[in-house]
């Protein structure tokens, strides 16, 4: 008659070290989009900062020429 058997008990493999490398390996291309992404949300965000402070400049050179003496001083 045939006992319970498990496989792996007594062969001195290390279960949880290969377990851990496993899931490791299964994160790591997740991982690696999650960062790439936010990588390119982070650009984005610098230049639409850059984008809002050309845009304010801008603002502030028109309100500079708004009245009309300030126009026409300019050359």
């Amino acid at each position: 008659m045939a006992g319970i058997q498990a496989p792996g008990v007594g062969s001195n493999l290390d279960i949880n070290s290969i377990v851990t490398q496993l899931v490791s390996a299964e994160k790591a291309p997740t991982e690696k989009r999650l960062n790439s992404d936010e990588a390119l949300a982070q650009a984005r965000l610098s230049t639409l900062g850059i984008v809002k402070s050309s845009v304010s400049d801008f603002q502030s050179s028109i309100r500079a020429l708004a009245s009309l003496s300030a126009f026409q001083s300019k050359t």
